[in-house]
C-alpha cells in the first residue's frame, strides 16, 4: 500500500477524511469546542516524554492486540460476534503493521467516532511543528445492533450514533457533520490547519468519497 513515512520514534500526527453525501465527518473537542477531523498525536514511547501512548506503534507485536481491543471496547457493550473482530482486526494489522500514521489514525478514528477506516489513501502532508499526515477513507464499516454484525457504511443514516458505541476519548464532545456545500465561516469553530484541508477537498474537479 502507497503511504506516508515516518522516521522511527518520531512524534506525528495523524487524522482521516470520511466524506458521506457531501458532508465531511468531523469531531468537536471539550475545549473551546474546536471541530476537527478524527485523529491524534503519537508521542513515542522514549523517556522522559510528558504523555506516552500504551502502545508502541512502532513494534509489530503489539499491533494486533491494540486494534483488537480498540474494537472491543468500542462494540463490546453490544456484545459483536468475535470471530468477526478477530477477521477485521487481522485484515487491518496485515495492511497498517508497517505503516505507523495509517495505523496510529485507523486506532484515533475508531476511539473518537465508532467508525473503522478499513480501506484508506494517503491524501495531503504538512508539518507544523511535527508532521501531519491526512488519509482519506475509502471503505468504512461500524458495527449494526439491528444485523448484529459489522457493516459498510454508505450512507449518511449508516453513521453510529453514541449509543452504537462507546467513545475512548474523553476529549472529545460528539461527532459534528460539515457540509461541503457551504461556506465554512465563523459559524464554525473548525481548527485552522483543518479548515485548510476542508477547502482543498471542497475546491478540488473530483471531491474523494
Amino acid at each position: 500500500m502507497q503511504t506516508f513515512a515516518v522516521s522511527l520514534y518520531e512524534k506525528f500526527f495523524t487524522a482521516m477524511i470520511l466524506r458521506i453525501e457531501k458532508k465531511v465527518v468531523m469531531v468537536q473537542h471539550w475545549k473551546e469546542e474546536v471541530i476537527k477531523f478524527p485523529g491524534g498525536t503519537y508521542n513515542p514511547q522514549k523517556e522522559g516524554a510528558l504523555i506516552q501512548e500504551d502502545y508502541d506503534v512502532f513494534d509489530t507485536k503489539a499491533l494486533l492486540v491494540k486494534i483488537e481491543s480498540t474494537l472491543i471496547n468500542a462494540f463490546g457493550v453490544h456484545s459483536p460476534p468475535l470471530d468477526e473482530i478477530s477477521k477485521i482486526s487481522l485484515n487491518i494489522f496485515e495492511r497498517f503493521k508497517y505503516h505507523p500514521p495509517a495505523f496510529h489514525g485507523i486506532i484515533e478514528y475508531i476511539e473518537e467516532t465508532g467508525i473503522i477506516p478499513f480501506e484508506i489513501e494517503p491524501y495531503f502532508t504538512q508539518i507544523l511543528g511535527i508532521q501531519q499526515f491526512f488519509y482519506i477513507i475509502k471503505t468504512a464499516l461500524t458495527y449494526s445492533k439491528k444485523k448484529k454484525s459489522f457493516k459498510r457504511i454508505e450512507f449518511l443514516k449508516d453513521l453510529p450514533t453514541r449509543k452504537d458505541f462507546t467513545l475512548q476519548d474523553s476529549e472529545i464532545q460528539k461527532t459534528r457533520l460539515v457540509s461541503l456545500e457551504k461556506e465554512f465561516g465563523d459559524l464554525l469553530n473548525i481548527a485552522h490547519s483543518h479548515e485548510v484541508i476542508l477547502k482543498k477537498i471542497k475546491n478540488e474537479t473530483i471531491i474523494p468519497r
